[in-house]
């Protein structure tokens, strides 16, 4: 083990469609420190996605959320999760059409027990 002098930065992105990268909304990025050796644990807290350009329909059910870690804006692994989004007054209303985007109320659910873990060659070292 050695450390490395950069720090490295974790993104978090959220994927409301997948067919349209364009609509991805990256909540948040953290720097960590590259300089301490051995495993730690990281709390993470963002914002939440920022729904008012998207139809009730794009909202709903499966989106995703990815974090992606990078060494000198390089990326090296990206871990995907899905995200289950279901309206708390849907059951109340009957109909999707019924319910207006900013009078709903949105749960979501993390599937955090099965991550998408990709890994893409990076060579840390300068020489």
């Amino acid at each position: 083990k050695k450390l490395i002098h950069s720090n490295f930065v974790l993104k978090v992105i959220y994927v409301i469609s997948p067919e349209d990268e364009k609509k991805d909304q990256q909540l948040e990025a953290f720097e960590i420190p590259g300089n301490k050796l051995g495993k730690f644990k990281i709390l993470l807290k963002t914002r939440a996605p920022d729904y008012k350009n998207f139809s009730l329909d794009a909202i709903l059910g499966i989106t995703a959320i990815i974090l992606t870690l990078a060494y000198e804006k390089k990326e090296f692994t990206r871990i995907g999760y899905y995200v289950n989004n279901e309206c708390i007054d849907y059951e109340e209303k009957n109909s999707k059409k019924d319910l207006k985007k900013d009078e709903i109320k949105v749960i979501r659910k993390i599937l955090s027990d099965e991550p998408r873990i990709t890994h893409f060659h990076l060579s840390f070292d300068k020489n």
